[in-house]
């Protein structure tokens, strides 16, 4: 890296682009002339090596394919080093700085952009310099330079970069865990913000050979006009512009809310699936095979993601997948099964006559268990499994093991709107359903009907997942509002199919018991009568 910035920083030099500041060799202008030629041709040569191993650790775009075009020319000396300097405007500015290793002063660095005459600026601890290990001269160079043009820094999310500005600061190795910070001050113009919230990141390459932006090991200080980072590493950096609205109170808040409410889900839905597992006289029908199907799918879904914090903790990437993977598993079944309670309730109460299904229990098993297995199984073989950010307003962000590829995002959330609108019509339907065998003259033994409709409308709300379809309302002003309320819900989800599937028994314990007590006094009032 270190031979890459100082050809790149020479050719700028030579083709007077920026000043560099460092020791003059003290000779004529004649002298220096000389000098300017040999060190251009042994500058070629070099250039062309060390920007093809650059360039091989970036992703392709047309940039670089006509820099590698003008490379093969510049070998055959049919082009200048202007050539290759104008071919990519990715390199906009930057300084090279000569450093004594014992240097006991900090190093302040600034470099102009090229938006609204805005500065970049560097501050680099003595203790840094005491890191080098591989250079054995005490004089080290220290090269700070501006990227205007982030196309070779883009990744899987896609992420925003305010004013396409990447700022490397490098002295020739890798260098981490510094005592002190380094401090990178970036000057902007208000409305280039909005209402975006920035963030501090790096580039971070992995041994994999993916890369991305990344917050580890810098925080963020954010200011109307300039935000400062502070961080400890050299390497790319850049401000990352989010549209985060939590803020780590909210996260702090969300997070109790979540951790209980599956506590509880997960306590209640446990209790449930016990009692239905021991054996009984009469024999289970259909729906009940479904809702203790569901059941399962939602205990399994509460229980990963209590053990995700726990996972992500241990740093094991291979540990981090597989919670990823299960969490991701049980959330298809959890859908899948809202759909498939969708398509029994159509049978049975739109439907109604002819809806006999060979090996009806046996298919549905495979659907709600099988098709998001496979699913799983595919997304894990192409790695989208790992640790996921999440950013946080004003704070460091935090990192769950989840998903890691922006298009399976939008898988979910596809699916889910699929599963969704056919709960959604099948709902309105069945609820139409309802209210018209609700009786027009309600008597005194039907007081309670009203409440028995109310109970039945909560219970299919929960059965068909329709809570879940909060997540749709999280956008603009209702953003907060919407992921507070969905946390809610959703965590709760399985005390709600506790409640429900209790409340149902126990309504059908109570009108068999009714209807054998009517038919006992009937026969009874009939006897008296005929005697």
């Amino acid at each position: 890296m270190l031979s890459l910035w100082k050809n790149l920083l020479m050719v700028i030099i030579l083709q007077s682009i920026f000043d560099v500041i460092g020791p003059s060799n003290g000779k004529g202008n004649a002298c220096r002339s000389t000098a300017t030629s040999t060190t251009v041709a042994t500058a070629t040569s070099t250039l062309c090596s060390t920007i093809e191993a650059f360039l091989g650790h970036i992703p392709q775009n047309k940039d670089i394919t006509k820099i590698k075009e003008l490379l093969e020319k510049a070998k055959k000396n049919e082009t200048q080093l202007s050539d290759l300097l104008k071919c990519s405007h990715s390199f906009y500015n930057g300084k090279i700085i000569k450093v004594n290793r014992n240097n006991t002063q900090d190093i302040h660095v600034s470099v102009s952009t090229n938006k609204h005459n805005k500065s970049v600026s560097v501050k680099i601890p003595n203790s840094a310099f005491q890191k080098v290990v591989c250079a054995a001269d005490t004089t080290l160079d220290l090269a700070v330079m501006i990227f205007q043009n982030t196309s070779n820094f883009v990744d899987d999310k896609n992420t925003s970069i305010l004013d396409d500005l990447v700022l490397a600061v490098d002295l020739g190795e890798p260098i981490s865990n510094l005592p002190e910070n380094i401090t990178l001050s970036f000057e902007y113009s208000e409305l280039d913000v909005k209402q975006q919230t920035l963030q501090c990141a790096f580039w971070n390459s992995t041994e994999n050979g993916t890369s991305s932006w990344s917050t580890e090991g810098c925080i963020t200080s954010q200011g109307t006009n300039q935000t400062d980072c502070y961080c400890n590493h050299l390497t790319f950096f850049a401000l990352v512009m989010t549209s985060a609205s939590l803020t780590e109170t909210d996260l702090k808040v969300l997070s109790y809310i979540s951790y209980i409410g599956c506590g509880i889900s997960v306590f209640f839905l446990g209790v449930t699936l016990i009692l239905n597992i021991m054996p009984r006289k009469k024999k289970r029908d259909h729906c009940h095979v479904i809702n203790m199907n569901l059941c399962g799918a939602v205990f399994f879904l509460n229980l990963t993601f209590l053990m995700n914090e726990w996972v992500t903790s241990l740093q094991n990437p291979t540990a981090c997948q597989l919670i990823a993977g299960l969490m991701h598993f049980f959330l298809l079944c959890t859908f899948t099964w809202f759909g498939i309670e969708s398509f029994h309730l159509y049978l049975l109460v739109i439907k109604v006559f002819n809806i006999y299904v060979k090996h009806y229990l046996l298919k549905l098993h495979l659907l709600g268990w099988g098709l998001p297995a496979l699913a799983t199984i595919i997304f894990g073989s192409l790695n989208f499994y790992g640790q996921h950010e999440i950013q946080v307003k004003d704070s460091k962000s935090t990192f769950i093991c989840w998903i890691t590829n922006t298009a399976l995002h939008y898988f979910n959330m596809g699916y889910f709107a699929v599963v969704f609108l056919f709960a959604g019509v099948i709902f309105t339907l069945v609820l139409v359903a309802i209210l018209k065998m609700a009786p027009t003259n309600m008597g005194p033994k039907r007081k309670g009907m009203t409440w028995k409709m109310a109970i039945t409308v909560l219970g299919l709300i929960v059965s068909l997942g329709l809570t879940w379809g909060i997540m749709f309302f999280g956008y603009g002003p209702l953003d907060k509002g919407a992921i507070y309320a969905f946390c809610i819900l959703n965590s709760l989800q399985g005390f709600f199919l506790f409640l429900k599937y209790f409340t149902f028994h126990n309504n059908k314990s109570l009108e068999s018991s009714e209807s054998v007590t009517e038919g006992t006094v009937s026969a009874s009032n009939t006897t008296s009568s005929s005697q």
